[in-house]
């Protein structure tokens, strides 16, 4: 009769394991079902678990297409031409920029107010029109001014 050697242990003579000896410890996978992701990869987007892409607080519509949230920003930050730069209008957003920090000291901020103006101005139009006559005028229509 053969003798079955005593399971390995470690540095203090305590016993250690050498795989799975329960059912719970061992990787059970049901047909068509993929296995698990390795230990330290992240599982593919759409798997259980998965991390989901960043929701906008705003909605799901696009920067440009939002007009709540740059009716507000054209309100608040329209003098230096924030909203037109979200909206991709890179020329009006760089003439507004230039005239109210450059022509602004120059004029004693009377043209830095004609550009907070017009910022006030755009901001109530985007704020007033439907989503729908917003996005035709000033996405599809690519509408620059007012």
């Amino acid at each position: 009769m053969s003798q079955v050697p005593p399971p390995p242990s470690d540095p203090l003579g305590q016993p250690t394991s050498t795989g799975p000896t329960t059912p719970a410890a061992q990787s059970y996978n049901a047909p068509g079902v993929p296995p698990p992701p390795a230990y330290g990869q992240p599982p593919a987007y759409g798997q259980p678990g998965a991390p989901q892409p960043a929701s906008n607080p705003f909605g799901n519509a696009p920067a440009n297409e939002n007009r709540v949230m740059l009716g507000i920003i054209a309100i608040l930050l329209g003098w230096l031409g924030v909203h037109k730069f979200m909206m991709g209008h890179t020329v009006p957003g760089v003439i507004l920029l230039l005239v109210s920090v450059i022509g602004g000291p120059f004029t004693c901020g009377l043209l830095a107010g004609a550009t907070s103006i017009i910022g006030i101005v755009e901001g109530i139009i985007y704020l007033t029109k439907t989503d729908e006559q917003f996005r035709q005028e000033y996405v599809v229509g690519r509408k620059q001014w007012f």
